[in-house]
């Protein structure tokens, strides 16, 4: 079963470091905007989609 983690608003390295030392697996998907393509890329969305693994969307700010 998947820990409730919330990485909501996080940047993406720090993310990444949060579910890896709970030993939760992960998927990157980016959201493009409409102008800004390059900058800190934060955690915008995530979801579970199986037993110990999760979704995250991304977009640069």
């Amino acid at each position: 079963m998947t820990k409730n983690l919330d990485v909501l608003g996080f940047e993406l390295t720090e993310a990444i470091m949060i579910l890896e030392k709970n030993n939760i697996g992960f998927i990157v998907k980016e959201s493009f905007g409409k102008e800004k393509l390059e900058g800190v890329k934060r955690v915008i969305g995530q979801k579970i989609i199986a037993d110990n693994k999760i979704e995250l969307i991304i977009s640069c700010f």
